[in-house]
């Protein structure tokens, strides 16, 4: 993957009108399975929105849930500290997942920390000298984990996104769950379950 051309590896990024609804972009996201878009205006210019930027309108009103972290947390998937990139990698495109934790941990690693140590000048020095051979061979054990923070299971989503919204890429566990945002905004969206209140 990493010798190949970007457009090959990409996957093509959902386009939408700045002037469409909320409910037309939920509906995308869900659709997708992918919370990215890029936003355009009439002129051309575009923006790229996330489902980060999405958790801040439970703050203004405009989201709102009965649902609690109970109600849409799921199960964390680790693995342990010696495994390698190339599996830690191949779980997370089976899986569809952006964060794998370390066994018996709450430090979890997730697809930004392992681009940039993929990345990161000493381990692209390293390519220079000895190739990509054995890159995705080295276990996760060597990129820093970030560790998740804990969450009450009836925490209100309002509150969950306050947090989330704080920190990207950050998720909250309990009881052995995960949510993430996707789990704030896409899950109580697919159980009927998210009000969108317009101004």
């Amino acid at each position: 993957m990493l010798k190949q051309p970007c457009e090959v590896v990409s996957e093509p990024l959902a386009i939408i009108r700045a002037d469409s609804s909320l409910s037309r972009l939920l509906n995308m996201f869900q659709r997708r399975r992918y919370g990215f878009a890029r936003v355009v205006e009439s002129k051309g210019a575009g923006a790229l929105l996330t489902l980060p930027d999405v958790l801040g309108l439970y703050q203004d009103g405009t989201l709102r849930s009965s649902l609690r972290l109970d109600d849409v947390g799921s199960n964390a998937f680790s693995m342990p500290s010696k495994s390698t990139i190339r599996e830690v990698l191949g779980e997370m495109f089976d899986r569809r997942i952006r964060r794998v934790f370390v066994s018996r941990t709450r430090g979890f690693i997730w697809d930004r920390s392992i681009i940039e140590h993929l990345f990161s000048p000493a381990v692209l020095a390293r390519m220079t000298h000895r190739g990509f051979g054995d890159l995705l061979e080295m276990p996760v054990s060597g990129i820093g984990t970030i560790t998740a923070k804990e969450a009450r299971g009836r925490m209100q989503l309002r509150e969950a996104a306050a947090l989330l919204k704080a920190e990207p890429g950050q998720c909250l566990v309990f009881n052995g769950k995960v949510v993430t945002p996707w789990d704030l905004v896409m899950t109580p969206w697919e159980k009927g379950e998210l009000k969108v209140v317009s101004s």
